[in-house]
């Protein structure tokens, strides 16, 4: 198996930049590699809007579906971070996806807590997870 990290750029309340710059990225690896498995950093879409607000979008939100058609013509997987917004919540989650959709979502369990720095205490703006996140990738 061939596993490739991407280190994008990271630009805060720069969403459509950010995702852009690691879409970009995503093709390019695909192209000049083949990998099976492409990781991008937690949350790489960025973790706060221009208002300094922890950033958070719905399940089919426009990162996932950037991720699926990036690597629609590929066989290839990729498994990034975003902050992803439900009824029951805002969680820290994982999504692993390919071509086809969405293969797991893993919803963060142990959240950070800094009690000196509000801004950086996740216990404060998520909802921990209850599971831990396994994957059926295929064969």
């Amino acid at each position: 198996m061939k596993i490739v990290f991407i280190q994008t750029l990271l630009e805060l309340g720069k969403w459509a930049k950010n995702v852009d710059y690691a879409s970009v990225q995503v093709r390019a690896v695909i192209r000049d590699h083949s990998p099976n498995l492409i990781l991008l950093l937690k949350t790489f879409p960025g973790y706060m809007d221009p208002n300094g607000e922890p950033s958070s979008e719905p399940d089919n939100g426009k990162t996932l579906s950037r991720m699926i058609e990036v690597t629609e013509e590929a066989e290839c997987l990729v498994l990034f971070g975003i902050l992803r917004s439900t009824p029951e919540g805002r969680f820290n989650s994982a999504i692993l996806a390919s071509g086809t959709g969405v293969l797991g979502v893993y919803d963060e369990t142990h959240l950070v807590s800094d009690r000196d720095r509000p801004e950086f205490d996740e216990q404060e703006h998520f909802v921990a997870g209850g599971r831990l996140g396994i994957f059926d990738c295929g064969s």
